[in-house]
């Protein structure tokens, strides 16, 4: 393996580590105001996941959005503490929102591989552009300096 892929493999598990914090964070801001918040469940978790997303790409922003509606479920939907949904609007809320989270997830994802792609079209571009102005200075027998 090498050190390229080592390194890239910890900035990849750092990334979808910093979309978990965020999704943590989310969680203990609702749970710090949620005597102010009791009907807005998803009010926090809804910006996290997309963050987390754009941070994380498609594994980061899947993980968020796994975690959130985990404690979203668990400590916001009522009754509390509990896997027990009485309401079914809190199931489709729910529902809703994992879709959500797999969309920006999705989005994300391709946004961050064209973004690569285009990079590595321009590189390809420059190097095509340098070795043309070789070339030509070659054939010209000319030169182009520096001072």
């Amino acid at each position: 393996m090498s050190l390229l892929t080592m390194t890239s493999n910890r900035i990849n598990a750092l990334r979808v580590f910093t979309s978990l914090l965020i999704t943590l964070l989310a969680f203990i801001l609702q749970w710090v105001l949620w005597p102010k918040l009791p009907p807005l469940t998803w009010l926090f978790f809804y910006p996290a996941v997309l963050i987390s997303a754009w941070v994380g790409g498609l594994v980061g922003g899947i993980l968020a959005t796994i975690l959130a509606a985990v404690l979203g479920g668990i400590f916001f939907i009522a009754p509390q503490f509990s896997w027990d949904i009485i309401d079914n609007r809190h199931i489709f809320s729910m529902g809703v929102f994992i879709a959500m989270g797999l969309l920006f997830s999705l989005i994300f994802d391709r946004l961050h591989r064209s973004t690569n792609e285009m990079r590595r079209i321009k590189d390809l571009e420059l190097e095509v552009q340098q070795k043309r102005l070789t070339q030509a200075l070659y054939a010209a027998n000319a030169g182009a300096w520096k001072w």
